[in-house]
């Protein structure tokens, strides 16, 4: 089993996502980044997803995603640059820009 925990910043705030409700977005991310995860893992988890949004639209957006990968398909060395690429590419449609401040597997 891996614990996958990753931190996302859209740094220029510009997103598809309904900040007013904020349920509805963690919910839309945690779907989007488990179908991205199942091609490498036969059996995904998610345990949290929390995006903070800011008081002032165009700051940026912070998306924490913990979950859990069972039974890898691939046995690869950088498991978790696989991670970050599917998460990022399934969450590409929603923001305008990514960065990511962190991507590890525990």
């Amino acid at each position: 089993m891996s614990r996958i925990d990753v931190l996302i910043n859209c740094p220029e705030g510009r997103n598809e996502l309904p900040a007013d409700d904020v349920r509805s977005a963690e919910c839309l991310v945690e779907e989007l980044s488990g179908l991205a995860l199942l091609p490498l893992f036969e059996t995904v988890w998610i345990d949290d997803v929390t995006i903070t949004f800011p008081a002032q639209r165009g700051k940026p957006v912070s998306i924490a995603l913990r979950a859990q990968g069972f039974e890898p398909l691939y046995q690869v060395e950088n498991m978790d640059c696989l991670v970050e690429e599917r998460v990022t590419g399934a969450l590409a449609e929603l923001f305008d820009t990514l960065s990511v401040e962190r991507c590890a597997l525990i």
